[in-house]
């Protein structure tokens, strides 16, 4: 009865044996059907651990599939460089603060796989390179996963003048993602919403957008089936508070279901809300 609340990286919830709700199904047909995604869902949704999966596939960790759907769908397991960009890190309190993190990524690619534009002032020449290079040094093309690429703007909300800083410093980065297609096996973007307006995404038009697609309506958060083979927590849980099962279940679909993220999909229960109300048994 390990409850993975906060826990965002998939290679220690499955070594240490974490409650693991197996979406590795649905991340096969997103590899399979495309190259290109975006993908905008609340916060404490999974969109961490999302990104965190697909980052050991990419690496070919096929013992941390083990007993996972995908484990009989996957024959290649084919080892692929993988940049993983989290944006969560900092407060953003200026376009410095968004630079050095950029920049401290920027040096960990170089050193991993050599680049002659490292000394380049400009990050999205640098993050080219580092493409690039990553492709030629291992003979394979590059994964790039962005973790809340929208944080640093919507930490800017109501400073109109940073957020335009911000705005045109990762429009430049994140169009790199076009430019480099021939060397990218797959990319994906994740955030909280879709910033559709405000030219970010108007270099990157090669991007899929998933956020409510009926066929990956369900890739982050816990559907009513999903919930339903977690029962014997669901039975201790109904124990603890000396009331029914199939009341417990009312009581959570009440609470924690609803989302919805495209047109008479079934309701979606968040997972982190989910996992306190087990744990806590309340």
């Amino acid at each position: 009865m390990k409850y993975p609340i906060g826990i965002q990286q998939f290679e220690k919830l499955r070594e240490d044996e974490w409650v693991y709700v197996d979406k590795t199904r649905q991340i096969y047909e997103l590899v399979q059907g495309g190259s290109c995604y975006f993908l905008s869902r609340p916060r404490r949704f999974g969109k961490s651990l999302l990104l965190s999966t697909l980052e050991a596939y990419f690496q070919g960790k096929k013992h941390l599939f083990e007993g996972l759907a995908i484990e009989s769908l996957e024959k290649e397991w084919t080892v692929h460089p993988v940049l993983h960009l989290d944006l969560n890190a900092e407060r953003y309190a200026s376009l410095d603060e968004l630079n050095n993190l950029l920049d401290t990524y920027l040096r960990k690619w170089e050193s991993m796989y050599g680049t002659a534009e490292s000394g380049n002032p400009s990050l999205s020449q640098r993050f080219m390179a580092v493409i690039h290079s990553a492709k030629l040094k291992t003979g394979r093309n590059v994964v790039v996963l962005v973790d809340e690429y929208d944080k640093p703007m919507l930490q800017a909300i109501g400073n109109e003048a940073l957020q335009t800083e911000f705005r045109n410093a990762l429009k430049a980065f994140y169009g790199v993602l076009k430019s480099a297609d021939g060397d990218l096996r797959f990319a994906m973007l994740t955030g909280v919403t879709r910033f559709s307006k405000v030219s970010v995404f108007s270099d990157l038009n090669n991007l899929e957008d998933i956020s409510l697609d009926k066929d990956y309506y369900d890739i982050c958060g816990i559907t009513e089936e999903e919930l339903r083979t977690l029962n014997p927590y669901v039975e201790r849980f109904a124990k603890a508070n000396g009331t029914s099962v199939e009341g417990v279940y009312a009581e959570l679909k009440k609470l924690y279901d609803g989302y919805h993220f495209t047109v008479n999909s079934p309701g979606i229960y968040n997972p982190y809300s989910l996992f306190n109300a087990f744990k806590k048994k309340e």
